[in-house]
């Protein structure tokens, strides 16, 4: 959602306003995991040279945490052996609590994606990446928003299907 929610601010020019927005991605580093080094990159350039400083510390940033994904990703990826579908059914449907939003078969939640054939469509660094980090990317048309009113907040997908 976050990087819809940056590409608001394409053909911006203000220095206040990249200020303010480089200043929001770094207060919270997590804010960063789901935004592409090139798209982030694109869009800062647009601002004056005042704000490339702060820019460069946000890309700089962004690259850290990518990597830190990537060596966790590759740390794990050389333990894993064989899986077991009895486990993995257990942790799906019930401790990781996966199955709140994704279905597999018959079964789950339809907030999320349909995992039923997922192995034929992404690799194994994907799903692992997925399982570990399930909140760096989203199928697009899953991507969830909140909005707040003065009676409540909502969750949502806002899907046209």
């Amino acid at each position: 959602m976050l990087g819809r929610l940056v590409e608001a601010f394409t053909g911006n020019t203000s220095a206040a306003v990249g200020r303010a927005l480089v200043g929001a991605l770094l207060g919270r580093p997590e804010r960063l995991d789901s935004l592409s080094e090139k798209d982030l990159a694109a869009l800062l350039r647009g601002y004056p040279a005042d704000v490339q400083p702060d820019a460069a510390r946000a890309l700089s940033a962004v690259r850290a945490r990518q990597a830190e994904r990537l060596a966790r990703l590759q740390s794990v990826e050389a333990t894993l052996v064989r899986g077991n579908i009895d486990a993995g059914r257990r942790l799906f449907f019930g401790k990781s609590l996966c199955s709140t939003c994704h279905a597999v078969g018959r079964e789950g939640g339809r907030f999320g994606p349909d995992l039923t054939s997922i192995g034929d469509i992404r690799s194994r660094h994907d799903i692992l990446e997925a399982i570990l980090f399930p909140s760096v990317s989203f199928a697009r048309e899953y991507d969830t928003y909140r909005v707040r009113t003065t009676a409540a907040t909502h969750t949502g997908c806002s899907r046209s299907s």
